[in-house]
């Protein structure tokens, strides 16, 4: 505020939020699932939570599914009965090499093991072919904690119909022993 100043008065009033530093914030663990599948199949893989959570709010979470659309094609992204956030709402959103995905609410969690399942549709491979899934940019709505996810592999082995067999015997038209 400026009063009598060359004649006049100004006032104005600006508001700064100050950034969190990530530095204090508490590592979690996530890591993605390995399957092996072959090609033209669904396959699933988990994301599981791996740093044990005392009664921890685990606020709504969003992130970005990576991987390779030459060798996999996303199905959906669902919450098992057994999953530690079980009844959270989650929306996906297509997005170009993957998509991003957002739960839609926070839940008290205590202990560690699944969030949610991602499924995929392996394309058939002319040669077995393992694909990463990543995730990046993982973060919390709100929150202390540093989310890290290590990716998962996923391993196409391509499809070959079954070979047909077929034999021929000859042999006496009546069996004779002694």
């Amino acid at each position: 505020q400026l009063k009598d100043y060359c004649g006049g008065n100004d006032s104005k009033t600006k508001t700064y939020r100050a950034p969190r530093d990530s530095s204090t914030f508490t590592p979690l663990h996530l890591a993605v699932g390995d399957a092996s599948i072959r090609g033209g199949l669904d396959v699933t893989v988990p994301l599981e939570l791996i740093t044990p959570m005392t009664g921890q709010m685990f606020y709504p979470f969003s992130f970005f599914v990576s991987y390779n659309p030459a060798c996999l094609e996303f199905k959906t992204a669902t919450l098992p009965s057994a999953s530690l956030i079980n009844g959270v709402p989650v929306t996906v959103t297509p997005m170009p090499n993957g998509v991003f995905v957002q739960t839609m609410a926070g839940k008290l969690i205590t202990g560690n093991g699944p969030l949610m399942n991602l499924t995929f549709k392996a394309l058939n491979p002319v040669d077995t072919t393992c694909c990463q899934v990543d995730i990046l940019d993982p973060a919390f709505e709100q929150g202390c904690l540093l989310p890290i996810v290590a990716p998962g592999e996923i391993c196409v082995y391509p499809y070959v119909p079954s070979p047909w067999l077929s034999c021929d015997i000859d042999g006496p038209r009546t069996l004779i022993w002694d």
